[in-house]
């Protein structure tokens, strides 16, 4: 194309998306065949930062859907190990099932609660565990608390003389 010719849109949009996909013009010039020159004054145009958004959003669609269908893929596979178990290779050379331990189980329900109750917005909740004896530290505290607080106000005078 000869210099000063105009850009078709299809030019521009392969320019930006080269860009967005590697940095710099100069690397976005290999992949789609324009200048890096020309690439670089599209860059200071009013409309190259709209443009760039533009790509990035599709760019952004197209992940999530990929994301989308790999995190559905995986949970498929999740489920399936976790209702028949693991396939392993016995020493004749055929395949079976092994049913998962216990612990897996456990720790694959424990994370995947985790993960619905994120999504769902629910906090997970921290349980402390303390010993019988420290709860009744904690509660004995509270009763005399309440016996001084509870005292009628003429007790509480005779105390000040």
């Amino acid at each position: 194309m000869a210099r000063g010719t105009r850009r078709t849109t299809e030019d521009r949009l392969r320019a930006a998306l080269a860009y967005c996909m590697t940095g710099t013009s100069k690397k976005a010039a290999k992949l789609c065949g324009i200048p890096d020159r020309t690439i670089r004054e599209m860059t200071e145009q009013e409309w190259w930062p709209d443009l760039i958004a533009e790509v990035k959003k599709s760019k952004d669609g197209e992940l999530d859907a990929i994301l989308t269908d790999v995190i559905h893929e995986g949970l498929g596979i999740i489920q399936d190990r976790f209702q028949h178990g693991d396939e392993v290779l016995l020493k004749d050379g055929t395949r079976d099932r092994k049913k998962i331990s216990a612990r897996d189980a456990a720790w694959i329900a424990a994370v995947m609660k985790d993960k619905r109750n994120a999504l769902r917005g629910v906090a997970s909740k921290v349980v402390e565990h303390r010993s019988t004896q420290e709860q009744f530290k904690d509660i004995k505290k509270e009763l005399k608390t309440i016996a001084n607080t509870d005292k009628p106000e003429e007790d509480n005078n005779k105390a000040l003389h």
